[in-house]
């Protein structure tokens, strides 16, 4: 048999990453993705993976940092958040069996991305 990539060893296990793979999400991750679609009190969000992620309204920070149930009119001015096309950065909060990925950015150090450029990295470069 043979495989393209990278070789990782350790001690005296020798295993290859293969070159192209799709992202894989584990809880904590940061990642970049680009919305796709708005929903009904979700985004999907586009970060390389089989599926698109999904993120909650309630998974996110209203303006000014309030802290409080999301209302009919939050579920209405969703667009004023994220709309399709946007960059956001997000955290990984869980990964469900099928391989779905669930994100939030409850966080100010995650949101919407502005002023700059994006580039695709493939995933062998990132150690």
């Amino acid at each position: 048999a043979s495989a393209a990539g990278a070789v990782e060893r350790v001690n005296k296990l020798i295993s290859v990453k293969p070159a192209k793979t799709r992202y894989l999400g584990e809880v904590g991750d940061i990642v970049v993705g680009r919305v796709t679609e708005v929903g009904s009190k979700r985004w999907k969000v586009n970060v390389g993976g089989h599926k698109d992620a999904m993120l909650h309204l309630s998974a996110v920070n209203l303006p000014g940092g309030v802290q409080r149930m999301r209302t009919y009119e939050d579920q209405l001015q969703m667009r004023k958040f994220f709309e399709e096309g946007d960059l956001i950065s997000a955290e990984v909060q869980s990964v469900l069996s099928d391989g779905s990925i669930s994100l939030h950015t409850r966080s100010h150090r995650y949101g919407k991305l502005e002023n700059g450029q994006a580039l695709l990295v493939p995933q062998v470069l990132i150690r």
